[in-house]
């Protein structure tokens, strides 16, 4: 359980960050922000690999009682080529990032153009690193543990692993982000205000998540979903571990997302760090906790 886990949590942060990186504009940061969270994907990635041996959720291919059928394509796709795919993409971004921010040729002439073509390059090689990731997060809501567990559909499940990825990528590119304009001081604050406006956005978006998702579909159901919710709520159970999901991981996030917005738009870029610095803590306690919830109940925490 603990490595299924540590494999999920680590698969969602290297999408989370890929994202990010690939939508950030190039134009004003350095290839050094770019090698940095190309390096971070590919070692992700490596412990996922490491984390999961020869077995785990991440490397199943379908369920318990599940037909070919069920997985549609994701059937006929291996999560080990999935994520040796993620893996050499995100560590050839790395690279193609490493060459755009090489010393000048000798002919400056070059430089315009081999820069252009190894940082869009490295952005088109991380996206798909990103794709298949993604891929092999969403088919994880079909195999073992999340097969057998009683919950309220994998599409819930695909939404909340997704939210989740998204919401620890945003905190950690925005924290970098702001810790960059120590590196260069003629960055635009625009950067930083739109990095914290998503941490914010999704921060909100995985908290109604959870409120729709857990107060109202399985709340409303009769069936196992519904001891599923109660299990979780039980003190003597779970109770303990959700209550701490919800307050580290949802609560805090929504509650400093809007000081880490106004310190950015007032461009105290020192503060917002700080702050972000904060709510990346709070958002890997979060998903830690969220994620051994998920394995456990098949509820999308």
């Amino acid at each position: 359980m603990l490595t299924d886990v540590l494999a999920l949590v680590l698969l969602q942060l290297a999408l989370g960050v890929a994202f990010w990186t690939v939508v950030t504009s190039s134009k004003d940061l350095s290839g050094g922000f770019f090698v940095l969270h190309g390096a971070t994907v590919s070692l992700c990635l490596l412990l996922v690999w490491l984390s999961s041996g020869s077995g785990g959720g991440i490397f199943l291919r379908r369920g318990i009682g599940e037909d070919a059928a069920a997985l549609g394509v994701l059937a006929f796709v291996s999560p080990r080529i999935l994520l040796i795919a993620a893996i050499v993409t995100a560590a050839a971004s790395t690279l193609a990032a490493r060459l755009s921010a090489a010393p000048d040729p000798p002919s400056p002439s070059l430089t315009p153009s081999k820069n252009l073509f190894f940082s869009s390059l490295s952005k088109n090689l991380l996206f798909l690193s990103f794709l298949s990731s993604i891929v092999l997060l969403l088919s994880r809501v079909r195999v073992e543990p999340l097969a057998s567990r009683p919950g309220i559909g994998p599409f819930w499940l695909g939404v909340g692993l997704v939210l989740g990825a998204l919401l620890f990528g945003a905190a950690y590119v925005a924290m970098n982000v702001g810790h960059w304009y120590l590196v260069s001081s003629s960055l635009p604050f625009g950067l930083l205000v739109r990095a914290t406006e998503a941490f914010a956005a999704l921060a909100l978006f995985r908290a109604v998540l959870a409120v729709v998702a857990l107060g109202f579909v399985a709340r409303g159901s009769t069936g196992e979903a519904g001891e599923a919710l109660a299990v979780l709520l039980d003190p003597m159970r779970d109770g303990f571990f959700f209550w701490s999901r919800v307050l580290w991981g949802l609560v805090a996030p929504l509650a400093l997302a809007p000081f880490v917005v106004k310190t950015a738009r007032m461009k105290s870029n020192q503060a917002a760090t700080g702050l972000l610095y904060v709510g990346l803590v709070f958002v890997l306690v979060g998903e830690l906790l969220a994620s051994y919830l998920t394995l456990r109940s098949g509820l999308p925490v």
